[in-house]
This record gives structure tokens, sequence and C-alpha cells, in this order.
């Protein structure tokens, strides 16, 4: 009852060591679309085990035996373990390319000097930012 959970828990595991690895690089490597497009399905796949065995559960079906449910849990453990080092990969790789964004942006304002100076009203001077367009090409 708890193969097909325990065959896609494996697959994630594959999954995610790969992705954890690309990730982890120094370096900017991309992650194959395919990667995450295969990670997706196999936590639908899970999703999709996990409901069945609980409608089993509840229909009365034989519950598995403790070595499996064991075996599954620990699964489950290294599986959150990996999962929990994948969110901090990527966390990391999202909060670098802000930052990338923010000093490509800081060098357009500086190069294209787009400050200005008003004169009020008062006969003080006042420094405006005017925003610089930033536009980045997909196809570098």
């Amino acid at each position: 009852m708890t193969h097909d959970l325990d065959s896609a828990l494996v697959s994630l595991d594959l999954i995610l060591d790969e992705e954890n690895a690309r990730l982890g690089m120094p370096g900017f490597d991309l992650v194959p679309r395919e990667l995450v497009a295969a990670k997706m399905r196999v936590v639908g796949v899970i999703e999709a085990a996990q409901v069945r065995l609980v409608a089993a559960r509840s229909a009365g079906a034989a519950v598995p035996d403790a070595d499996a449910c064991a075996a599954t849990a620990a699964m489950l453990e290294r599986t959150m373990q990996k999962l929990a080092t994948n969110a901090a990969l990527l966390e990391r790789r999202i909060a670098l390319c802000d930052d990338l964004m923010g000093a490509i942006t800081d060098e357009a304002k500086r190069l294209s000097g787009g400050r200005s100076m008003v004169y009020r009203a008062t006969g003080a001077l006042s420094h405006a930012e005017q925003p610089t367009p930033i536009a980045i090409n997909n196809s570098l």
C-alpha cells in the first residue's frame, strides 16, 4: 500500500539531490526546467498516494505493518531535510538576484546622471532622483 509513496519519495530525493547540487555550485548555473517540472510531477504523485492511503484507511483497509510505516517515516524525514536545504539554497539564490539587480540599478543611475536639482519658490535647491529604466534581455 505504501509502495507508491515510497518510490515517489525516492524519486523526489534523487531530484532534490541534483537540484541542490546545482544550486550549491559556485557561479550562476541554471536549474533545467525539466528538473523543476519533474519535481512538480513527483510531488503530485506523492499527494495522490497520500490521498489514496487516507481513503483506504477510512474505508477500513488493512493498515501497513509497523516496519513499513517506520521505513516510510524515515524516508519522509530524510526528504524533509533535503527540502529544507533546497529552500535555503533557493532563498539564497533569490537574495543574490535581488542584490545584483540593486547593484545594476545603482550603477545605471550613476551612469545616466538621473539626478536633477529643482529651485523652490523659497530659493532653496532640492535634489530629485529620476527613475532609471532597467531592462534585462533574457537571451544574454
